[in-house]
């Protein structure tokens, strides 16, 4: 018989660095992270593109930080998609192997119903 479903991310993170990385993609994913990285792109693309901006332009230290933030955090954004899709696939097949059993189970108890129904109708 299978087993019922289960979801780990139901059980309580067991360490400090696994319920630090469990909110890793709450965090990239919060609309305050969202906006940092809207304006940190728009004042390091946009403003050095404008002119007269010389007095607000981002120093080669800030474009530097910045832009490492910017590929760090997408990079960490990518490896989170990257696991969704993973656990998507391996929670795809689980299911689908227990529906094949389910459905091996549901044909092998009609066919003893349809067994037994001849058998009385004998």
């Amino acid at each position: 018989m299978p087993t019922p479903l289960h979801d780990p991310a139901d059980q309580p993170p067991r360490s400090r660095l696994d319920r630090a990385l469990d909110a890793v993609p709450r965090l990239l994913a919060h609309r305050i992270h969202i906006l940092f990285l809207g304006v940190l792109g728009l004042w390091l693309i946009a403003v050095p593109l404008l002119p007269g901006t010389g007095a607000i332009r981002p120093s080669a230290t800030a474009e530097l930080i910045g832009g490492n933030w910017t590929n760090v955090s997408s990079a960490i954004g990518a490896c989170i998609a990257a696991g969704a899709g993973l656990a998507a696939h391996h929670e795809a097949r689980r299911h689908r192997r227990i529906a094949e059993a389910a459905h091996a189970l549901v044909a092998e108890l009609h066919s003893a119903h349809i067994h037994t129904t001849t058998n009385e109708e004998n």
